[in-house]
């Protein structure tokens, strides 16, 4: 390799390299978003905000749109959730601190384990497992594991659960392996007489691994 090629490749580490930027990224492969509400879900100024967004951009990570007074942004390709769901992985499986809570959430006694892809989908396919998606409505509007059914998370509480009572196999995903609503919203399922179990993966990583999702239209 020239240097030139590491000095280009070495903008995809600078964009990755805040945490701010990691998590508005995994925001941004869930769906799109006004840049106005993307600062406030990550508790950032918009002056911050944008500024992250131009280090994104400027690695060709993230498009923005202007849209009437809306700017909107979202992840730019495919590459980009792969090198998302690379990075994960690889953070769990060389740094200790990760290796030690990946070890912890195994313990999970609601964590579905050996599950893979394929088999999940034909699964749900023949009607031996129900999938719900924990996500807010229009993240599942952009895009979900296919068979998937809506049940966002912060509904569960009061949610009438009739519908779930007598489905098969429940088995809930939220944005990914370290989501935190994934983990509560499977709890308040159980809680709630809902027999219900977590699939670690996300949106990002079904998709990282060449899989398809199916998407709904778009409600304003």
């Amino acid at each position: 390799m020239t240097p030139t090629i590491h000095q280009q490749t070495a903008r995809l580490g600078l964009a990755i390299s805040s945490p701010v930027r990691l998590r508005a990224l995994n925001l941004l492969s869930q769906r799109p978003w006004r840049v106005s509400e993307l600062a406030e879900d990550l508790g950032e100024s918009m002056a911050a905000t944008s500024a992250h967004l131009k280090v994104l951009r400027a690695a060709c990570m993230v498009s923005v749109e202007k849209s009437g007074r809306d700017v909107w942004c979202q992840v730019a390709s495919g590459e980009v959730i792969q090198l998302l769901s690379a990075a994960h992985r690889a953070a769990e499986a060389l740094l200790p601190e990760l290796r030690e809570a990946a070890r912890e959430a195994e313990e999970d006694p609601f964590l579905l384990h050996h599950l893979d892809f394929e088999t999940l989908t034909a699964e749900v396919a023949r009607g031996k497992a129900t999938l719900i998606d924990l996500r807010p409505a229009r993240e599942f509007q952009a895009g979900h594991l296919p068979g998937a059914q809506s049940w966002p998370y912060d509904t569960l509480a009061e949610a009438k659960l009739d519908a779930l009572k007598d489905q098969p196999g429940i088995i809930g995903y939220c944005r990914g392996p370290w989501c935190l609503k994934a983990r509560l919203g499977v709890e308040t399922l159980n809680k709630r007489g809902i027999p219900t179990k977590r699939l670690r993966a996300g949106v990002v990583e079904w998709q990282a691994a060449g899989w398809s999702l199916t998407r709904e239209p778009q409600t304003p």
